[in-house]
């Protein structure tokens, strides 16, 4: 029985040789990682969505507390303001850059007194989101999440690209 040696060089060439993914190897990756992608992206976007949701709903309600509180002691409602624009009265009652900054529905925070006529009917006093950016599908979604699901009736109201909050 004759024995047949392998000499060192022969054992690292045939390692060499196989030493990589061919291309078929690598192009079935890609498509699994594309095809992954395209499963996770909606649920992406929904917990996007969910979140800039939330945070306009929780900036409506600390703003709503601070505006109310401000009325108890004083009597009165702070005067309108143009959107965006930070009413003086309510310095040390509220954060100016939160109230100032764009909504993380876009658009910007604004705040409709009793005195102010740009609110839907059947209101007075509103806080709105001025000209958001986001689909009118997100705000349907954040209505039936929060409110009643109709954007005529209840505490949040849709119109014309405005978002409005109903103080009273």
């Amino acid at each position: 029985m004759a024995m047949k040696f392998t000499t060192h060089r022969s054992i690292t060439r045939r390692a060499n040789a196989r030493r990589g993914f061919t291309l078929v190897e690598i192009m079935i990756v890609v498509v699994i990682v594309g095809v992954l992608a395209a499963l996770a992206l909606p649920s992406v976007q929904l917990l996007r969505e969910n979140s800039r949701n939330a945070a306009v709903m929780n900036d409506l309600r600390v703003f709503t507390n601070a505006f109310s509180a401000y009325n108890m002691e004083s009597g009165e409602w702070p005067d309108d303001r143009m959107p965006g624009v930070f009413p003086p009265e309510m310095d040390g009652w509220l954060s100016q850059n939160r109230f100032t900054r764009e909504t993380p529905l876009g658009g910007l925070y604004d705040w409709d007194p009793a005195s102010s006529g740009s609110k839907p009917a059947g209101t007075t006093t509103v806080i709105t989101v001025r000209g958001y950016t986001v689909p009118d599908a997100q705000i349907v979604r954040l209505i039936e999440r929060y409110d009643d699901g109709s954007a005529d009736t209840g505490r949040l109201r849709s119109r014309g690209g405005d978002l409005f909050y109903v103080i009273e």
